[in-house]
């Protein structure tokens, strides 16, 4: 996920921390194997038979976080996991500038392609929301259903996210607004170790506020060094990406492809993700009518593992939808 916040991938500090608090729970995950994807080995797991879903994590991030809540939906469904270029078992770039949201867009079609399908169901969680909306605008044609989980409809709503967030720390954490404030008179990035060694003083009560609903489930987030990479998370959003969101992500607007596309939309957030503000979410239902918004109510920004069964109710549901 990544730096500062849980949705583009929750920071390396959030890694570190959560290695130090508690480990993750080990699941057993299915048979997997390596594709030769963009010239590119990526790691893709399946389990299941039906019409095929694929799972899209967030920046940075491996599928890992989608277990083991997603086999819910085995019985019925092609459950496809992978993990994208520079993340988990995958082919790692050399820097960030090797990672981009254009580059993850056309990842999801080469995949498409090596597993054969002539149309794909498509699950979007946090940024893994943005590759889907640009599959969705780029590729409508092979595209059955789509799911957006806590993710924005444009860049303008992911910047006044970071701005809602630092102005939520200035009130709940003014100490920490005051570190952060006098790393950034120095010119620090968001990307800077000193940054998010300040944040890491602070993890426990941010998680309170911008993550879970239940901040106790922070210990089923697995991860770690092998389950994140900065790289991707800056490569794909920006160095500065707690502050400000870089192009081309940031003039991003999927309006107009949305609407023109032909797959049904369902969108999801939880009433407590402080990161992905439910108000935020209802501005898919504004700029595409067609949209089936669902609001958890005890959720974060992780309604698939706060409140598993109703939402893996809620896909399964959706993706009987003609």
């Amino acid at each position: 996920m990544g730096p500062l916040r849980f949705y583009f991938t929750v920071i390396v500090v959030l890694s570190v921390a959560i290695a130090q608090c508690a480990a993750a729970q080990e699941v057993a995950h299915p048979p997997g194997r390596f594709l030769n994807i963009l010239g590119a080995k990526i790691w893709v797991e399946e389990e299941g038979t039906g019409d095929p879903l694929l799972l899209i994590a967030g920046a940075g991030g491996s599928h890992d976080y989608f277990h083991p809540y997603f086999s819910q939906l085995a019985a019925s469904h092609r459950v496809i996991y992978y993990d994208a270029f520079g993340r988990g078992n995958s082919d790692k770039g050399k820097a960030p500038a090797d990672y981009s949201l254009a580059h993850d867009i056309e990842e999801v079609e080469a995949l498409r392609q090596a597993l054969h399908l002539e149309k794909i169901s498509v699950y979007g969680h946090s940024y893994g929301g943005f590759v889907a909306q640009g599959y969705a605008a780029k590729y409508p044609e092979h595209l059955s259903h789509l799911v957006l989980s806590d993710i924005f409809i444009s860049g303008a709503d992911f910047q006044e996210s970071d701005d809602h967030i630092n102005a939520e720390i200035r009130q709940y954490l003014p100490e920490l607004a005051e570190k952060v404030a006098a790393l950034r008179a120095k010119g620090l990035l968001a990307s800077s170790p000193e940054l998010q060694q300040a944040y890491l003083g602070q993890i426990g009560k941010m998680i309170e506020i911008f993550y879970l609903y239940n901040p106790e489930r922070i210990k089923d987030l697995p991860w770690n060094d092998h389950n994140f990479n900065p790289d991707v998370y800056y490569g794909t959003i920006g160095m500065d990406a707690d502050f400000h969101i870089s192009s081309p992500l940031a003039e991003s607007n999927y309006s107009a492809a949305l609407n023109a596309m032909k797959a049904p939309l369902l969108v999801m957030v939880g009433r407590k993700d402080g990161i992905i503000l439910p108000r935020l979410a209802g501005h898919f239902v504004t700029a595409v009518p067609k949209t089936q918004l669902l609001v958890f109510e005890k959720s974060g920004h992780y309604p698939f593992m706060e409140e598993t069964s109703a939402c893996m109710a809620a896909i399964d549901r959706f993706l009987r939808q003609n």
